[in-house]
């Protein structure tokens, strides 16, 4: 042993002093700073804008611990409109902490602004369709819950939790919640198990159990990629709970616009792996505005709100092939010129008086079952209370229309499209209005 003088073991001490405390401070305030300018946000901002497709604003980038990066006060932006529809309080992306695992991506304080329902729609397109480098986007997404401005009409959603996987032969994003069922009508039917007895139909299954809890929400969208090219399809199992119509407007590929205000609850699946793709739907159309459905579109008046279930319907290549429906509703009015209308095409009796000389006619119910067949075939049956055959009842004296005789039944679809329209001929115009009818 050697000893040191005074003045070596104080340059000893600083050294370790320097190298054990302010080195990692100094380190460590310096990654932060890092973190914390510009440029570092923007280039996580860049990053995330091109997998999601839409501009992204940061607050802050923080790294609490390794393989975690936690994003405060994120914004999504429409990079068309440059409105914001989607703000997150905290998103906090974890990595897959073993080959096979999902990383994970946790949010808090969600909230979907006006208008975003077809853009959130478009991202997730973006993400079952985009490249990611010849590697699989393997993802796992949760939140507590999910908030919409006031001027949407869509429940607030609880439970939020889903996972998103991309590979070379398929991409599938599976998204599960509990809507807060006050927040919308509940359907008379009883759908519960419609989605277990119809699951296996979706033709692009990825081979998971469609079903659920049966008061949860199920969206699945499904993208397989074979011999280059693509089927997409999808299916919507709503739960326990009804949701707004025209919410489903981007996955349809339709205007909805006529069905505003009413809502639905049941199943639907979808896919193209045939020519011109098929649908496939059963449920409940509720609070169903017959104003906005038939008179704002064919030129007919025809008022009130109806229920409709769908005990089965599909379309194929865009037409209705099939249904069967049954409608009830009331009380409401009816135009004469609807009035002779559908007398005369479907055959309906009594034959249209036109007593009393008035333009509009109250009803106290409209009740019916509607058949569709392959043939383009239409089968209507009276389902009014206390009147058998009754399709349309005033509130006192003759039925306004009662179901057709056997011999005048099935009558041809074209017939229905002409006592729906009003115009001028002895055949049914060919518009855009009826083309999901017709085929055209």
């Amino acid at each position: 042993m050697f000893r040191l003088s005074q003045s070596t073991r104080r340059r000893i001490f600083r050294t370790g002093f320097l190298l054990v405390c302010v080195a990692p401070l100094v380190a460590l305030a310096g990654w932060g700073w890092i973190e914390h300018r510009a440029g570092y946000v923007h280039k996580h901002e860049a990053a995330l804008r091109q997998a999601l497709g839409m501009r992204v604003r940061i607050g802050q980038v923080i790294h609490p611990r390794p393989g975690v990066s936690r994003y405060l006060d994120l914004e999504l932006v429409d990079v068309e409109t440059d409105e914001t529809i989607i703000t997150c309080r905290t998103v906090e992306l974890r990595e897959a902490n073993a080959p096979g695992r999902p990383a994970e991506l946790a949010l808090q304080g969600v909230t979907i602004k006006a208008g975003a329902i077809a853009p959130l729609y478009g991202l997730a397109e973006q993400l079952l369709r985009g490249d990611y480098r010849s590697e699989d986007l393997y993802v796992s997404l949760s939140t507590d819950a999910i908030e919409f401005e006031k001027s949407i009409s869509f429940p607030e959603l609880k439970g939020i939790s889903g996972t998103i996987r991309s590979t070379q032969r398929e991409a599938v994003a599976r998204i599960e919640f509990f809507p807060v069922e006050a927040e919308a009508p509940a359907a008379g039917a009883d759908n519960s198990g419609s989605a277990d007895a119809a699951a296996a139909k979706l033709a692009v299954s990825t081979g998971e159990d469609a079903s659920s809890d049966e008061k949860k929400t199920l969206l699945r969208l499904v993208r397989i990629r074979q011999q280059g090219r693509a089927i997409e399809g999808f299916e919507i199992h709503t739960g326990s709970v009804a949701l707004p119509c025209e919410t489903l407007a981007p996955l349809a590929g339709t205007d909805l616009s006529a069905l505003a205000g009413s809502f639905f609850q049941g199943s639907v699946w979808s896919s193209q792996d045939t020519p011109g793709g098929w649908l496939e739907l059963r449920g409940d159309l509720i609070d169903v505005d017959l104003h906005r459905l038939v008179g704002n579109r064919f030129g007919h008046v025809l008022e009130g709100t109806v229920d409709v279930t769908i005990h089965s319907s599909r379309c194929d290549n865009g037409r209705l092939t099939e249904a069967d429906l049954t409608i009830g509703g009331g009380p409401g009015r009816v135009s004469r010129s609807m009035l002779s209308a559908a007398a005369d095409a479907l055959r309906f009796r009594p034959p249209f008086r036109p007593e009393p000389a008035q333009e509009m006619f109250p009803f106290k119910q409209l009740a019916a079952s509607v058949q569709i067949n392959k043939k383009g075939q239409c089968l209507i049956t009276g389902r009014c209370l206390g009147a058998p055959g009754a399709v349309l009842m005033p509130p006192d004296g003759v039925p306004l229309w009662t179901e057709p005789q056997q011999l005048d039944q099935p009558r041809p679809v074209s017939a229905l499209l002409r006592a729906l329209v009003a115009f001028d001929g002895p055949t049914a115009p060919a518009n855009a209005e009826i083309a999901w009818l017709l085929g055209k």
